[in-house]
């Protein structure tokens, strides 16, 4: 998967261009859930900021709409460079019923908000989700609204490779802490970092479920997109 700076866009090509990064951050694009594609959408946007048309894909697998995987994919370049999954239920958190409802009526609102979560994507400036400097000093616990915090997470949790659906319930909590203590190189984030900084032109905005909320921007170094800040 890893290339070495393959600049296909002219605006990117002419920017300097830093080495590949030596750890390979794409174990965490797992094949997608087995099952049947319940539902599947898609939209066109430029998610780089690079002129270059890209694609969001939003897919749910299962057999009934209230025990959906639902999948969120960008791809870049014709390959997979952010996933995001969560479950059907996370979308029906008090939903506009009693406890007695129709099977259609659950499923005319979940193909309802599954079209809001892909409508809602939005590219925007990347500047508000920055901070001036450049240097990383890494924090004794990650903090949310610290961006190279969340770089360094990425990077801590691709080393991982931890196979969630194995994790049991009651040992996730476990096993979260135990990967937010892991070491990870700090010269690695750094370079990540300025190469947000310097070079990419757009931001992505990305609601979903109950009131999740995440700002996220492509690095052309890394080759996929890194979450900056992240709500609830």
């Amino acid at each position: 998967m890893r290339r070495a700076c393959a600049l296909s866009v002219a605006l990117i090509a002419a920017a300097s261009c830093e080495r590949a990064p030596a750890a390979d951050l794409r174990p965490w694009l797992a094949e997608p859930p087995e099952g049947p594609t319940w539902y599947a959408a898609s939209r066109v946007l430029d998610l780089t900021g690079d002129g270059v048309a890209d694609s969001v894909v939003l897919r749910a697998f299962g057999e009934r709409s209230d025990s959906l995987h639902v999948v969120l994919s960008f791809y870049v370049g014709g390959e997979e460079a952010f996933r995001e999954g969560w479950s059907s239920a996370y979308e029906l958190i008090d939903p506009p019923w009693g406890d007695t409802v129709a099977v259609a009526v659950v499923d005319s609102f979940m193909r309802g908000r599954l079209d809001e979560v892909l409508r809602t994507v939005e590219v925007t400036s990347i500047g508000s989700a920055l901070s001036e400097g450049v240097d990383f000093v890494p924090s004794d616990q990650l903090v949310e609204d610290d961006a190279a915090n969340m770089v360094a997470s990425a990077f801590q949790y691709a080393a991982a490779r931890i196979d969630w659906k194995r994790v049991p319930g009651d040992s996730v909590s476990a096993v979260i802490e135990r990967v937010d203590q892991s070491p990870y190189d700090t010269a690695e984030v750094q370079a990540v970092m300025r190469d947000i900084r310097n070079h990419t032109r757009a931001g992505v905005m990305v609601s979903y479920g109950y009131e999740t909320v995440m700002s996220l921007a492509w690095s052309n170094r890394a080759r996929r997109f890194f979450v900056l800040w992240s709500c609830c």
